[in-house]
C-alpha cells in the first residue's frame, strides 16, 4: 500500500519514529528531575542549558534513553544541598563538571581535576542516567 505514491513505513520503521518523536519531545519539555525542596533552585537559564544538552545529544545521534550528563550535574549539586555525597558522587559530579566546563574546573580544581571514572562510578553514572530518564518520562506521562 502506498500514500502519495510512497511506501507505508514498515512496522520497525515506525517504532524507530515513535521512539525519534518520544525524545525530540523528552529534549523539549521533558521534566527536570530535583529533590523536592530544592525544585525552585533550577533557574531559568539551567532550564534552557538542559533543553540545549538533550537537543545536543540527539544531534550527535545518541538515542539512549539516558539524561544527560548535565542533568545529572545538576541533580547532583540539588541533591548533595540537603545529602552529603558519597566519594562516588562527589568524583561523578567532578567528572561531570569537568566534562561540561573545562576550563573552569581546570581553574577551581587545579590537580584535583577527575577525567575517567572507576568502573564502579561509571555504572553508577550510567544508572544514575536511567534513573533520572525513567523519572522524567513516567512524570510526562503523568504516572
Amino acid at each position: 500500500m502506498t500514500i502519495l505514491g510512497k511506501p507505508l513505513p514498515t512496522r520497525e520503521e515506525q517504532k524507530e519514529m515513535e521512539k525519534m518523536s518520544d525524545l525530540l519531545v523528552w529534549a523539549v519539555s521533558g521534566a527536570i528531575v530535583t529533590t523536592p525542596s530544592t525544585v525552585h533552585e533550577i533557574t531559568e537559564e539551567q532550564k534552557l542549558d538542559v533543553t540545549l544538552h538533550r537537543l545536543v545529544k540527539l544531534g550527535r545521534g545518541d538515542v539512549t534513553e539516558e539524561a544527560t550528563d548535565y542533568e545529572v550535574m545538576l541533580y547532583i549539586s540539588n541533591f548533595t544541598l540537603e545529602h552529603p555525597p558519597s566519594s562516588h558522587i562527589y568524583r561523578i559530579y567532578m567528572y561531570l563538571f569537568a566534562r561540561i566546563y573545562p576550563e573552569k574546573s581546570k581553574t577551581m580544581f587545579g590537580d584535583d581535576v577527575v577525567t575517567k571514572l572507576d568502573l564502579y562510578e561509571a555504572q553508577m553514572l550510567r544508572d544514575i542516567k536511567r534513573k533520572l530518564y525513567q523519572t522524567q518520562t513516567e512524570r510526562k506521562k503523568g504516572r
